[in-house]
């Protein structure tokens, strides 16, 4: 599970260790690789623009045509040229269950950020809502 928007930052460092990780394990287990990266694009709704909102399907597609290309940028660059690559619009709790179940993964090696009480309450953890979801061992990578 990555986030290939880091370029630059400490959560780029998160990015290459999980890809480091990542590649040992699926090495030793001579396991087939799986990259997942899931998004969410603006609703519709939430668009108070009447000029936005009328090109919501082009922004929709310019949207997912950024993740495409730096997921794409990401494989190229980390040399991920065995691995699956998954880009799945949706919120990553319920993309992640379905390609567990989809693909019968085993393991799952994600990044965990550590977040204060309030950004806890108000974004949520990842990781606690594909813990009880999962059937998948986790193996998170640290942030620091």
């Amino acid at each position: 599970a990555i986030d290939p928007f880091h370029p630059g930052s400490r959560s780029e460092l998160l990015e290459l260790k999980i890809i480091e990780v990542f590649k040992k394990i699926s090495q030793a287990l001579v396991a087939e690789q799986h990259v997942l990266h899931a998004f969410t694009t603006i609703p519709q709704a939430t668009i108070f623009n009447e000029h936005v909102s009328l090109n919501f399907q082009k922004l929709q597609k310019g949207i997912t045509q950024q993740h495409k290309e730096a997921l794409a940028e990401l494989f190229e660059a980390q040399a991920l040229h065995d691995a699956i690559p998954h880009l799945e619009q949706g919120e990553f709790h319920e993309e992640i269950e379905d390609l567990c179940q989809s693909a019968l993964i085993d393991v799952i090696v994600m990044g965990s950020v550590s977040r204060g009480i309030t950004d806890r309450l108000l974004i949520g953890s990842s990781v606690e809502r594909i813990m009880d979801s999962v059937d998948a061992d986790l193996l998170l990578i640290n942030d620091k």
